[in-house]
């Protein structure tokens, strides 16, 4: 009797045993990136192994809109998800209305990864650049003119409704326009949803709202930034904390290049809580909070540096160390360049759900973009030693194809299946 109920719990565990092996070979986690062609505009999938964080190429799926390469590496949050549906930008101008619109592509995100296009729905602007996502509502922040090209185009931003399955819904009472070259780069509702922020980067000023429950944008608040308001991030932790990067210190001078903290009441308005520059980081534009709410990570495009900050309740932050981009080994030669090869300039960076790793874009030739480069995206893994390396240690570069040596790519997200 006895070796009969071992052989028979020995039999139970080894089946369970294999229907968890099942479950987690099938669980997959993906990266996505927005291509941002020269023309029919696409994004590229990445399956990622969620135990080394390395990435493998899968597949380009076209999102019905054009691409604009020249707003590459003016925007943060180009592409944000919930994990069940993605939605990304389209800065081109749409075939109905060349002067004046992009265009938002909405996706379902099936479990093994594959996009699924549900609708492709005008901006009623030109160049979207940044998108906000919060339960039913997305807005989108409209670049307008490109920054320091003088074009006298309005940006602006403008509402959509979710609908169940995902599709957007426009709806022409959530908008609001912003002056000319004002150049809008990022744009961000608080957690509870209920207030939103967004950064003109060339006009200099952040942007905030109240977003009523019909949800058109009200109570609009301005505050002056410290220079080039660029990328941004609330506190996951403490909510009602903003945090800013401060970038274009050639245009504003100090405190960019740097960051900015506030503190945001209830009826939207912020308060300055301080403006630290950030040496030798000649343009932070990109940020990303660690999961405990305490550290960012900030990317400088041409200094390839990425940079960990520590904050605390009161909103003071503390620069803790740097990671410095190493020369990649897949590069083109260049003799005009320090060291004969092409540098390869830092863009957008993400982190993966369980915090454990983080994905960085690495595009375009630096200081001025002339000669093409492959672009491709770099892996960490997050080591929580935050005094060394940026709490970082290299895992891989991964190249995208080798048609977008010549495309603006910009904004990657990780999903988790």
């Amino acid at each position: 009797m006895c070796k009969w109920l071992v052989r028979w719990t020995l039999a139970v565990a080894a089946s369970c045993a294999g229907l968890w092996a099942a479950a987690s070979a099938q669980a997959k986690s993906f990266v996505y990136v927005n291509a941002n062609i020269d023309g029919p505009n696409a994004v590229e999938t990445f399956e990622r192994n969620e135990q080394t964080g390395r990435l493998t190429y899968v597949r380009r799926t076209f999102t019905g809109g054009v691409g604009d390469p020249f707003t590459g590496g003016f925007e943060q949050h180009s592409v944000v998800t919930n994990g069940k549906f993605l939605y990304t930008v389209n800065p081109g101008p749409s075939a109905g209305d060349p002067s004046m619109s992009g265009t938002v592509s909405s996706f379902r995100v099936h479990d093994d990864g594959k996009l699924e296009l549900l609708n492709v729905v005008s901006t009623r602007g030109r160049r979207p650049v940044a998108l906000a996502l919060n339960r039913k509502l997305l807005y989108v922040a409209n670049q307008g003119s490109i920054p320091g090209s003088g074009e006298g185009l309005r940006g602006g931003y403008s509402g959509f409704i979710i609908r169940d399955n995902g599709s957007l819904e426009a709806n022409p009472r959530f908008t609001f326009a912003t002056p000319a070259d004002s150049s809008p780069a990022d744009i961000l509702f608080q957690a509870d949803g209920k207030r939103l922020v967004a950064m003109q980067l060339i006009g200099n000023v952040i942007d905030s709202f109240q977003v009523a429950s019909n949800a058109v944008l009200s109570n609009h608040q301005t505050i002056a930034a410290g220079g080039g308001p660029f990328g941004s991030a609330f506190s996951p932790k403490r909510t009602n904390l903003l945090y800013v990067t401060l970038a274009v210190p050639e245009v504003f001078g100090p405190p960019a290049p740097g960051i900015g903290s506030y503190r945001m009441d209830a009826d939207s308005t912020l308060n300055l809580i301080a403006n630290k520059t950030v040496e030798g980081s000649r343009d932070p534009c990109w940020m990303r909070f660690y999961d405990d709410g305490e550290h960012f990570w900030v990317d400088s495009f041409i200094p390839r540096t990425l940079t960990m900050f520590g904050t605390d309740k009161t909103g003071k932050v503390t620069e803790l160390s740097k990671h410095v981009g190493s020369d990649d080994p897949n590069v083109p030669d260049d003799d005009t360049q320090p060291g004969g090869k092409v540098v390869i300039g830092a863009t957008d960076i993400a982190l993966s759900p369980d915090a454990k790793f983080l994905y960085q874009l690495r595009v375009f030739s630096v200081p001025d973009g002339a000669v093409a480069v492959r672009p491709r995206i770099h892996v960490f893994r997050v080591t929580e030693n935050w005094t060394t390396d940026a709490g970082l240690s290299f895992v891989q570069e991964a190249l995208m194809r080798d048609d977008l040596d010549e495309a603006g790519v910009m904004g990657l997200v990780v999903v988790d299946k």
